[in-house]
């Protein structure tokens, strides 16, 4: 795993939580192997209804003609994990998340 603190740079993000990042990019299997208490689920459970709320506010806003049935489908195709997987790889970040050795 890469120093989370390279790519908060990267981003010219600027924290005083460094904790809260390394949680972001702590997977299951790893917290599991090193008797971490925190992994990346209950930030995965917000970020998913924050990323749903702005994908659907955005999506409102630029279709005004699409009706709800159409707006889902974009929305459920925009949102999914095979999309954003792909859009986390393009930028970088799996070489960031810390994995145990089963996974």
């Amino acid at each position: 795993m890469k120093d989370l603190r390279q790519l908060l740079n990267l981003f010219n993000i600027q924290t005083n939580n460094l904790d809260l990042y390394e949680e972001a990019f702590t997977h299951k299997s790893y917290s599991n192997e090193n008797n971490n208490k925190r992994d990346y689920q209950r930030l995965e459970f917000l970020g998913d209804a924050i990323l749903e709320l702005l994908t659907t506010e955005l999506i409102y806003k630029l279709y005004p003609s699409l009706t709800e049935g159409e707006m889902t489908i974009i929305r459920s195709s925009s949102v999914k994990g095979d999309a954003l997987s792909e859009f986390a790889q393009n930028l970088g970040l799996d070489k960031y998340i810390r994995f145990g050795n089963s996974k």
